[in-house]
């Protein structure tokens, strides 16, 4: 990783470790930002299939 990757990676770092990203899906907007994307993510998965990733955030 070069400087310039490494300063990216540690200011998205940074944000997400302070933001209590968790916490924001709890509320009222976060929550319907949750479902919503729960919902086409149950509607476009099939059985078996995998998700690797879906954005960048907290891992719940």
């Amino acid at each position: 990783m070069n400087k310039r990757e490494q300063e990216l990676f540690d200011s998205l770092n940074d944000f997400y470790q302070n933001q209590q990203e968790d916490r924001r899906l709890l509320f009222q907007s976060g929550r319907v930002e949750y479902e919503m994307t729960m919902h086409y993510v149950t509607r476009t998965l099939l059985p078996g299939m995998r998700l690797l990733e879906i954005g960048a955030g907290t891992g719940r």
